[in-house]
């Protein structure tokens, strides 16, 4: 082996593995994305579910219809919010599924015999 072939075969695997910390990187940004609009959404759950409590749950309706427009969040998504806290007390530990799958799941009305 030559010199100049080791510094190559070095270079090569230094450049594997910038490669790889760099997919591995994004990979966990994307993670980190996801858990925190969970997080998020959960978080506004909670709020929510705390005014409707505390102003009566008749005004419900009303105040995500407001609210809707003055954050400039759907009224669907508002209420999804809602039920996720509703269903989830405590933020789940595990970050298996994101804001996407517990929308998705939330909206299956029959799950077959």
């Amino acid at each position: 082996m030559t010199p100049q072939s080791h510094i190559d075969t070095t270079y090569l695997d230094l450049r594997k593995t910038v490669e790889r910390t760099l997919a591995e990187g994004i990979v966990r940004a994307e993670q980190a994305i996801f858990r925190e609009r969970l997080r998020t959404y959960w978080e506004i759950g909670g709020v929510l579910q705390v005014y409707l409590e505390r102003n009566g749950r008749e005004y419900g309706d009303t105040t995500i219809k407001r609210l809707s427009g003055d954050v400039n969040l759907s009224q669907v998504v508002l209420y999804d919010a809602l039920k996720l806290r509703r269903l989830l007390n405590i933020f789940p530990a595990q970050e298996i599924l994101t804001w996407s799958h517990y929308r998705r799941l939330m909206s299956v009305t029959d799950v077959g015999d």
